[in-house]
């Protein structure tokens, strides 16, 4: 299951969406980076890193492939 992501600057009038987003996560300063990054996985297994100073909107669908992972780690 897959879901999109709407993304864009404060400043900024429209969105932008990325789509077929498998999964998400956090990046706290790694590297020597000094901006918090979001990353996404897309489908295509490629990566895409956009700092946290953007704004997000996330589907329904990720709220449900959440529940479903958890529901799947509580059955183990």
């Amino acid at each position: 299951m897959t879901y999109t992501i709407k993304y864009k600057k404060p400043e900024w009038w429209f969105w932008r969406k990325l789509k077929n987003v498998k999964g998400d996560g956090i990046l706290f300063g790694q590297g020597g980076q000094v901006v918090p990054m979001r990353y996404f996985i897309l489908s295509d297994d490629s990566r895409i890193e956009l700092p946290m100073s953007m704004m997000f909107r996330f589907d329904s669908y990720r709220c449900r492939l959440i529940e479903e992972s958890i529901r799947k780690e509580a059955g183990r």
